[in-house]
């Protein structure tokens, strides 16, 4: 645990536990498990025991509550930076009843929940927490490459946060997030790929048109009944924030993603990350209106954290706004 984080986009870390199970190719370099070994703690892996605190550890965000309260600030937590929250572990499950009444005491502390098993996110919360978390839960997973974002973040997406991240870090590859951070979802199959504006695509041949139009001036398709998901053909609509899906159903304001870390390996092992690759996140970010920050660079001796060492167009380190958001998951 760390009182004041070294992590860039954090003010503290907390964990329940210490230790996990490696699960994808983001693990292999696990800078947790390499940490825990290094000080004798023998606790990753399957049917290993993990690391347990007592109360003072337990109580200190307490602490960092009532200072934040007196700051008139909000202060991040990371949790976890040695666990996965949402692992299916016996110690972990044990601490869970702990953990959300912790942060149900702690409403001036912003708890950013971080997993590469979203899956278990709807599963493992509070049922009072399924139809809305919290307002001071934010809740993300990891992508280092598109088949991780492919297989997490649609889980990701179902769970009603009032911030929803991604930490790309390592970024192991490029990744397209288009149909995650476009502005619709279907209601079917969950497509988030439409980005049409105050346009229609045509299901027929793509062609974009005017809304005012009573149909697609290229191929004569009709508008009033057949807009339907490029992805799995239904014409149920679905939710975003410009256009409509079908004219019986207007699109109302969503929200998908609203943050995305970026930042390459370090340490020994460490693969390289290709700039092109955090370029590439960083502009599909502006154009879908997601805040994006750039951690670090990463290398084998140098972490580069330091912002001036970054291509000007990766200086960028943004957060969500917490009072539009606090206000908005209130209402």
């Amino acid at each position: 645990m760390a009182e004041n984080s070294k992590i860039e986009w954090t003010t503290h870390t907390f964990n329940p536990i210490w230790g996990c199970v490696k699960v994808s190719d983001g693990c292999k370099n696990c800078y947790a498990s390499t940490f825990s070994k290094r000080v004798g703690q023998d606790i990753w892996g399957v049917d290993k025991p993990r690391r347990t605190f007592g109360e003072k550890h337990w109580n200190e965000p307490l602490k960092w509550n009532k200072d934040a309260a007196g700051a008139g600030e909000r202060h991040r937590v990371f949790c976890a930076s040695m666990t996965d929250v949402f692992m299916d572990d016996p110690y972990m499950i044990e601490a869970h009843p702990r953990l959300w009444k912790l942060i149900e005491a702690t409403p001036h502390l912003d708890w950013l929940l971080l997993t590469k098993r979203p899956e278990n996110i709807l599963k493992m919360i509070p049922e009072h927490w399924r139809a809305q978390l919290p307002f001071n839960v934010w809740v993300g997973t990891s992508v280092e490459n598109q088949k991780a974002a492919n297989e997490r973040i649609p889980h990701l997406i179902q769970v009603p946060a009032v911030v929803r991240f991604l930490s790309c870090e390592p970024l192991l590859g490029e990744v397209d997030l288009s149909l995650y951070i476009g502005d619709y979802d279907c209601h079917a199959c969950g497509y988030r790929g439409f980005d049409v504006g105050d346009e229609y695509e045509c299901p027929t041949c793509e062609e974009r048109y005017s809304a005012e139009n009573e149909g697609c001036p290229h191929c004569g398709e009709q508008s009033d009944e057949n807009l339907t998901c490029p992805r799995c053909g239904s014409s149920e609509g679905g939710t975003g924030t410009f256009g409509k899906f079908n004219t019986n159903l207007y699109w109302e304001e969503t929200d998908g993603i609203h943050w995305v870390i970026v930042g390459g390996e370090s340490g020994a092992h460490a693969r390289p990350m290709q700039i092109e690759w955090a370029e590439s996140l960083r502009s599909q970010c502006e154009e879908g209106g997601v805040k994006f920050f750039m951690k670090q660079l990463g290398g084998v001796r140098d972490k580069r954290h330091d912002l001036e060492q970054f291509p000007e167009s990766l200086r960028v380190r943004e957060f969500p706004t917490s009072d539009t958001l606090t206000a908005k998951a209130q209402t």
